[in-house]
């Protein structure tokens, strides 16, 4: 990876949940394309809103940096054997070219479905072939 960006990765974990971190870094540990951030979860009695308030926090800050996208993740996401750091960037070019302002799909790479879908924040969404299980938020038209 010589003179290309790291892309950003954020991933929420509960602090107790030293299992998930332990598993978290692993999967990262050999990914030298990521610069890699744990994120700890925002502790709210209803466990949803903790984690709204989280995703916002990490959207703020990445604002702040004037990041054109990054990607956030569960601290269970698995690479699969077929992850590719070419496909990712393909995605994300893609992405960038129909002007999607989200992109989101659950699931194991190859094991779910081959689509994905794109949504701008002005309503449009597009599916497409490429197919991979994180959350990436580009900044190009959301701030």
């Amino acid at each position: 990876m010589t003179n290309q960006k790291k892309i950003s990765v954020n991933a929420v974990n509960l602090k107790q949940r030293t299992d998930r971190r332990d598993h978290i870094l692993k999967q990262f540990s050999d990914k030298p394309e990521f610069l890699f951030n744990i994120v700890p979860a925002i502790i709210h009695e209803k466990g949803a809103y903790g984690l709204w308030q989280t995703i916002r926090q990490i959207v703020n800050k990445e604002n702040e940096k004037n990041s054109d996208f990054f990607i956030l993740c569960e601290d269970d996401h698995m690479f699969t054997e077929d992850y590719s750091f070419d496909l990712l960037q393909n995605c994300i070019e893609q992405a960038t070219s129909l002007n999607a302002d989200m992109r989101f799909q659950e699931g194991i790479v190859g094991l779910i479905t081959p689509y994905t879908f794109l949504k701008t924040f002005s309503g449009q969404i597009y599916l497409t072939e490429c197919s991979l299980p994180l959350f990436l938020i580009n900044f190009i038209t959301l701030f």
